[in-house]
C-alpha cells in the first residue's frame, strides 16, 4: 500500500490566462510493498522476493495557460 498525494495552486494573471504549480508526490510515506514469495522449487530464486514496489517519488510541473 502507497499515498500518492497531488498538490496544486492556480494563479489568475488575467481574464483568460493563469498559471499553475503542481507538485505529484507518488508513494509519499515511502513504504516498501514486496511481492510474493517465489514458490517455483525448480527455480533458482526459490524462497525469495521477487522485486519491491517503485520507491518514493516527487514530480513538479508548472503550467501557463492563455
Amino acid at each position: 500500500r502507497n499515498l500518492d498525494i497531488v498538490v496544486q495552486k492556480n494563479i489568475y494573471v488575467a481574464e483568460q490566462q493563469r498559471m499553475q504549480f503542481r507538485i505529484d508526490f507518488y508513494n509519499l510515506f515511502n513504504t516498501v510493498n514486496f511481492t510474493r514469495v517465489n514458490q517455483n522449487a525448480r527455480s533458482g530464486t526459490f524462497g525469495l522476493l521477487n522485486r519491491v514496489a517503485p520507491p518514493r517519488r516527487v514530480q513538479l510541473m508548472f503550467r501557463y495557460s492563455f
